[in-house]
């Protein structure tokens, strides 16, 4: 559970900065968007922590729907890839 705890945080850390850049969005105001400090979102960025329940909400609250599925369909997709090259 562990390295899949950590994938997933390196996952979402990347996404979140991605999406945040293409919303146009300060770290400032990504944070205020998310209902949350700015250093705890510059933590989530950087893969030093995690996303909890409510932040991820909050996020998915911000995106369309098609984001949101596209989210879900990208790491579904880097999953089975790490698992697939992990058996290797």
């Amino acid at each position: 559970m562990r390295r899949h705890q950590a994938f997933v945080k390196k996952y979402l850390a990347g996404w979140v900065r991605a999406v945040r850049k293409k919303m146009g969005l300060t770290q400032e105001k990504m944070s205020e968007s998310l209902r949350m400090s700015v250093r705890s979102y510059t933590d989530i960025e950087r893969g030093k922590s995690g996303f909890s329940a409510t932040t991820l909400l909050f996020l998915l609250s911000l995106l369309p729907d098609e984001e949101i599925v596209r989210l879900v369909h990208e790491f579904r997709e880097s999953i089975k890839n790490e698992e697939e090259h992990e058996a290797v």
